[in-house]
């Protein structure tokens, strides 16, 4: 039921999918007689219907745009969805995800190769939600989180069994060292689309953690200690995250966090903060008010494009929003009309912008991000 109100349908299907197949391929048809199904249904029922009830009353159209356009719909989709990729998407999203546990990984599903019903359990959670998540052309990162638990079952599942430490510790050595090579060539090369500038001592830390975690596993060879260089993989990707935490707010370049400070500073009641051409979706919450957003809410294209556009346009039709979802046209007309407006925008978009205003002040610069207002005489 938790499942169910929080991704909807894949909240059944997953369960019923995984369960399914371990019963058929196991011949285990006995466990149906002992499902409570009735009390189960009831109990789920119970959950789920009083908030899809509340919020069908309040959006008419929410459980057709929930369950037919956001599940069925993207899932069957070859065209109207974004983030269309390839169909090997997660496979190095998990292998790089799941490290430094990946180096047992390779070795545990071999293990399982002729699985017992616990190990069957396992492969089955893992390859149904893989393969469910890699058919459709729409893709997200976060997506693929189920298998994980899994993942760490069946790894877990093998250690226990005592393996190799020896090989275990040259996988890990060898994985570490080069992906310490790759933190360090992006630290000190100027590959800036993928890590900043500002991300190098970052990374040149992590490297240097990875280092130091692979010479010391190597120092557990001869004793061939797996409790020792378990500790050392934990305090290595533990150590490798915090500083990963630290340095995170370097790869975000689309935060309005500073932009949306100094606004604070400066807007005062009843003023407008305006995006032209773009919505920044976490300046309404830095500001703690709502923002006008300026687009073409009449564009044709608009059912066609999968992006926040269309998501603010569904709500259109069930709303009153003509005072804060406005045309270019309106825009302009309000930013002659005397009253001081605020404005953020992409500077992808500042040439166009420039090119209608008769006059503008920038007033901030973060990243990509550009604050303009129509007036400066009164600002502080």
């Amino acid at each position: 039921a938790l499942a169910f109100l929080t991704k909807g349908l894949i909240g059944i299907a997953f369960p019923g999918m995984i369960i399914g197949s371990w019963i058929v391929l196991q011949g285990q048809w006995r466990l149906l007689t002992k499902i409570h199904l009735i009390s189960g249904i009831f109990l789920l029922l119970m959950l789920v219907l009083p908030w899809y009830i509340l919020v069908q009353r309040a959006n008419p159209e929410f459980l057709h745009f929930f369950f037919v356009t956001q599940q069925i719909t993207r899932f069957l989709s070859t065209t109207t969805f974004n983030n269309q990729t390839t169909y090997w998407f997660y496979l190095p999203i998990v292998l790089i995800g799941f490290f430094p546990w990946t180096i047992f990984l390779i070795q545990a599903c071999w293990q399982a190769r002729k699985p017992h019903p616990k190990e069957l359990f396992l492969l089955l959670w893992i390859a149904i939600i893989f393969i469910f998540f890699s058919i459709p052309h729409s893709k997200i990162m976060t997506y693929i989180l189920p298998i994980f638990p899994a993942l760490a079952l069946l790894t877990a599942h093998y250690l226990s069994k005592q393996p190799s430490v020896i090989m275990a510790i040259v996988s890990f050595v060898g994985a570490s060292f080069l992906l310490a090579i790759f933190l360090l060539l992006l630290a000190h090369y100027d590959w800036a689309d993928i890590s900043p500038p500002t991300m190098a001592p970052y990374s040149t830390t992590i490297s240097l953690i990875l280092i130091m975690s692979s010479f010391f596993s190597i120092s557990l060879i001869s004793k061939e200690k797996l409790l020792s260089f378990f500790a050392t993989c934990a305090i290595c990707i533990a150590s490798c995250l915090l500083v990963l935490t630290f340095g995170i707010a370097n790869l975000n370049h689309t935060s309005t966090k500073s932009i949306a400070a100094y606004l604070k500073t400066v807007v005062k009641p009843k003023e407008e903060v305006v995006t032209y051409f773009k919505y920044y979706q976490d300046l309404p919450l830095y500001l703690g008010q709502r923002v006008t957003i300026v687009a073409d809410w009449q564009s044709p294209e608009i059912p066609y494009r999968d992006n926040w556009v269309r998501e603010l346009w569904y709500g259109m039709a069930f709303q009153k929003t003509d005072e804060w979802l406005i045309n270019e046209p309106t825009f302009w007309k309000r930013w002659n009309s005397g009253k001081r407006l605020f404005v953020v925008l992409n500077s992808n978009y500042f040439n166009q912008f420039k090119a209608k205003a008769p006059h503008y002040f920038v007033l901030e610069k973060d990243n990509d991000i550009i604050l303009l207002t129509n007036k400066i005489n009164t600002l502080r």
